[in-house]
């Protein structure tokens, strides 16, 4: 009951976030107005598990690792993204190219520093879920010194950083979109004008390949995030593939096909060609 209740709070929450968005106020306001829905949604959900018990173990496990990270990204998100904006240099292109890439390497530096989470966060991995997302956990030793003094009736150990990752991703696509926006224009067209090839197939698909690419590690030793690669390949195939983490919502709420439906398509079609040669 619970979970269901928390989805539709935070999918209510993300219409109001996207209608703010839309408006015609300042940053200063839109902050202000972005927060106030975000600590609303919390403070509901929070009424919700105060009223109501988890049906299970994996029902409270999938709470803390999912529903409430995903709300509480976005109270960071919208703080981090008006901070990189309210401190960025007024001054030429030079400059502010520096800063969004000084930006970038503190996000960086994040994931570097929470190696072995990021990589169970992005793997989906779920061996440790009972130790990281149940409230009743002690704080592991290796947790990042926030997980101290959690309000044990509202957070598990982890639960907080789970939300750090999502929005630190998300804050990426931001940083590297601006960055992009900065770049000159006349070289952007030089680029795309040298490129030979055109992804004419469906964008999700491409998104597929990219996820792929990034949960199995194979660019730069397994250290390009999945918005550097989906910076590489827009371009590089003249396509634009959107928000990763948006794009990963898209993959990941599939229902009646697999997530996998191009890659498991690609797979079969190796099968039979390779079947038809041996044949020969």
């Amino acid at each position: 009951m619970i979970t269901e209740q928390s989805e539709h709070r935070y999918n209510t929450l993300k219409e109001e976030l996207d209608l703010i968005a839309e408006m015609g106020i300042s940053s200063v306001k839109r902050l202000n107005t972005s927060l106030t829905a975000i600590r609303s949604a919390l403070s509901d959900i929070k009424t919700f598990l105060a009223s109501t018990t988890f049906a299970d173990t994996q029902d409270e496990i999938h709470f803390f690792k999912l529903i409430k990270p995903r709300i509480v990204a976005e109270q960071i998100y919208v703080l981090e993204s008006f901070t990189a904006e309210a401190e960025k240099p007024r001054c030429d292109k030079t400059r502010i190219n520096a800063y969004y890439k000084q930006e970038l390497r503190i996000v960086d530096r994040f994931f570097i520093r929470h190696k072995f989470l990021y990589q169970y966060y992005r793997e989906g991995l779920t061996e440790m879920d009972k130790l990281l997302f149940l409230r009743s956990s002690p704080d592991p030793e290796f947790l990042y010194r926030d997980a101290i003094d959690r309000d044990r009736d509202f957070s598990s150990p982890a639960d907080s950083l789970f939300a750090r990752f999502m929005a630190y991703e998300r804050l990426q696509d931001f940083l590297l979109s601006q960055l992009e926006s900065y770049s000159d224009k006349s070289e952007k067209e030089t680029k795309s004008s040298e490129q030979g090839l055109v992804w004419t197939g469906d964008s999700i698909n491409l998104v597929e390949i990219a996820y792929g690419i990034w949960l199995a590690g194979q660019l730069n030793h397994g250290n390009a995030n999945i918005s550097q690669i989906f910076r590489f390949l827009e371009p590089t195939f003249q396509v634009k593939l959107g928000k990763a983490h948006r794009r990963w919502l898209d993959i990941s709420e599939r229902k009646r096909d697999s997530y996998t439906k191009f890659l498991d398509r690609m797979t079969e079609l190796i099968k039979q060609r390779v079947d038809k040669e041996l044949e020969l």
